[in-house]
């Protein structure tokens, strides 16, 4: 009788973790801190590197093809694009699956993607991506100001890069 009991409470524990783990969002612990430079090659065999945007608010998707979420977070990001392309905002949607480098030139041309977008594994692991997709907003000083993980609706997020803009 005890092994069953031992067995049930591992199998609640585990059930658990899988119902909890995706909602789970780690200490911000980059915010206020400098944003971890990265470099990486985008689609179009140009050398990205995030430090080069500094002066510019930097949007950070970070995502993979195969994410139904990302690619909704895709379509929002494709709505906001032309209200910021021209105030100095660059967007990035940064797949964080080496799987996704032959993918991406089709899933950019399928999606309508105008900014950057590339493969860049090691950028998820410095900014502690645990889950996709995820947003950060790095503001002109180079500084991390906000990370979301999750879907994030378009009006709240043109108010986050809004007040980056006006500080």
């Amino acid at each position: 009788m005890k092994v069953v009991e031992v067995l049930v409470l591992i199998i609640a524990i585990i059930v658990i973790i899988i119902l909890v783990v995706p909602f789970y969002t780690p200490p911000r612990t980059l915010i206020s801190k400098p944003a971890p430079d990265f470099e990486f090659t985008d689609i179009e065999n140009n050398k990205v590197k995030l430090s080069d945007f500094k002066g510019k608010v930097v949007l950070i998707d970070f995502m993979t093809t195969w994410c139904g979420p990302c690619r909704k977070q895709i379509e929002i990001l494709k709505k906001l694009w032309p209200k910021y392309k021209d105030k100095g905002v660059v967007f990035m949607s940064i797949s964080v699956s080496e799987r996704d480098r032959e993918r991406l030139p089709r899933f950019s041309l399928e999606y309508g993607i105008e900014w950057i977008i590339g493969v860049c594994s090691e950028a998820g692991v410095k900014y502690g991506i645990t889950a996709i997709p995820t947003l950060v907003v790095v503001d002109e000083d180079g500084r991390v100001v906000f990370k979301h993980t999750g879907v994030l609706n378009a009006d709240d997020l043109i108010k986050i890069i809004d007040k980056v803009l006006e500080e």
